[in-house]
């Protein structure tokens, strides 16, 4: 049986800024896919949703890559809200199969809070992985 080994980051921008992941679901085989809020830089609020798909939960090495959710960042110090942070953990995700033979093909879909508006508001987006 194989052990966690201890955290990995997710996040594969090298100079960004990393919050803990909102979701992780598992598939039939264990993997996980996350979905989380990342920033290209420390010193920006300018944030994105990322995810993680297919991560083994003992793997000892961050993922060679993450899918971009987003269509467009948010600029979170610009945004009303009452409290601080005005943003966290409000993702969610889920991964289905293709319907139809092979099989082979997966959708991804996401749902976040964002600020993109001016104002926190649900946003979602669906794409092929």
């Amino acid at each position: 049986m194989e052990r966690w080994a201890g955290p990995v980051v997710l996040n594969t921008s090298t100079g960004g800024w990393h919050m803990m992941p909102a979701l992780r679901n598992a598939d039939a085989d264990g993997n996980l896919s996350i979905s989380f809020y990342g920033r290209a830089s420390a010193n920006t609020d300018v944030t994105d949703v990322f995810a993680a798909i297919d991560v083994s939960p003992t793997t000892t090495s961050s993922p060679a890559s993450n899918v971009l959710v987003t269509t467009a960042p948010s600029a979170w110090s610009f945004v009303s809200a009452d409290s601080v942070p005005n943003f966290g953990d409000y993702t969610d995700n889920y991964i289905q199969a293709q319907s139809a033979a092979p099989y082979t093909t997966e959708q991804l879909f996401v749902a976040w809070t964002d600020g993109r508006l001016g104002d926190p508001q649900p946003f979602s987006a669906s794409s092929s992985i």
